[in-house]
């Protein structure tokens, strides 16, 4: 069967110099000629426009200086970790500093809270209202009495075991009693606003005595202050200093008897010299002070008001001096 197209030969099997390539057919090297020079191939276009990629070898090694394929994943985990580390870490190094700079504001607050003025607690004995230091200048003995009626004139009868002066040279009340052991003696006292002589109340009114045993043979010997008395019924507490350096608070009623509610050894006492004792009533309780220090408080919800004075017991002899009722 004869070729529709003819022989690119010459008889004599060289190249035909006449014919033509027909359109879209390219050159090829003629294996006879091995020297021969191939002809330039022009590539194709594919239908639809779109330019054929060459697909890389499945064995062939990407150069070290080429680019990434535009199909591999972008690298941008590692640098995000490095810069989230690096935060941390200047995070971490900028803590010191920090506790430095709060230390130190810490320390300006405290300084400046130092620096400022700080309220004073109320002191409870800054002003008296009333004070009785015992040194009359009266020289004759019945005006002596006279000023000092309500300290001297308390005996009972001729049988009355307490004997009572007011020694106006050394400015001192005294109080003794030689053979009952069990006997009590108390004054009591008004205070009064001196321009109309009506008695101050006393029910929490700051009121202090200074107070010495100066003999003493019992372990109920005791001196010192009186508060909340009333005469109807007979009751009141005492705040009581022993020679022994112990003092002791007493409740005294008909239904109560003379009940100690306590007895403590304090390290203010001054032994075989003066302390100051002082109350401070304070509605159902009552503060008890020794020589400026608060030692104890107490309940007293049994006695809701009354007077004040001083009061001694048993066997003993008794000194006092500036007895004072505060505002």
């Amino acid at each position: 069967m004869r070729s529709e197209h003819p022989s690119p030969l010459n008889d004599d099997g060289t190249r035909r110099e006449d014919l033509s390539l027909p359109e879209g057919e390219s050159a090829e090297t003629d294996p006879a000629d091995p020297d021969g020079t191939p002809d330039i191939v022009e590539q194709r276009t594919p239908h639809g426009s779109e330019e054929l990629t060459a697909q890389p070898s499945p064995t062939a090694q990407p150069s070290p200086t080429a680019p990434h394929s535009p199909t591999a994943p972008p690298e941008t985990d590692a640098p995000v970790t490095r810069t989230r580390r690096q935060r941390l870490r200047r995070a971490l190094r900028s803590v010191p500093g920090l506790i430095g700079i709060v230390a130190g504001l810490v320390g300006i607050v405290a300084g400046i809270a130092a620096l400022m003025p700080k309220e004073q607690p109320s002191d409870p004995f800054r002003q008296a209202l009333f004070t009785e230091p015992f040194t009359s200048t009266a020289s004759d003995p019945d005006e002596v009495r006279q000023r000092y009626a309500l300290w001297v004139d308390t005996e009972d009868g001729d049988d009355d075991v307490w004997r009572s002066e007011v020694d106006t040279a050394q400015g001192l009340f005294r109080l003794s009693n030689q053979t009952g052991s069990s006997q009590v003696r108390y004054i009591w006292l008004n205070a009064t606003n001196a321009g109309d002589r009506v008695p101050v109340d006393m029910t929490d009114r700051p009121v202090s005595v200074d107070v010495r045993i100066a003999k003493r043979s019992r372990s109920t010997s005791a001196a010192g202050l009186m508060y909340r008395w009333s005469g109807q019924p007979k009751r009141y507490y005492a705040f009581l200093l022993s020679g022994d350096g112990t003092y002791s608070f007493v409740a005294r009623s008909d239904a109560l008897g003379f009940s100690y509610r306590l007895t403590e050894r304090s390290e203010k006492i001054t032994a075989d010299g003066w302390n100051s004792l002082a109350i401070v009533g304070n509605g159902d309780q009552l503060d008890l002070y020794i020589n400026g220090t608060k030692v104890k408080t107490v309940d007293a919800v049994d006695f809701p008001d009354g007077t004040t004075g001083v009061i001694a017991t048993s066997v003993g002899a008794y000194e006092f001096d500036n007895f004072r009722i505060y505002e």
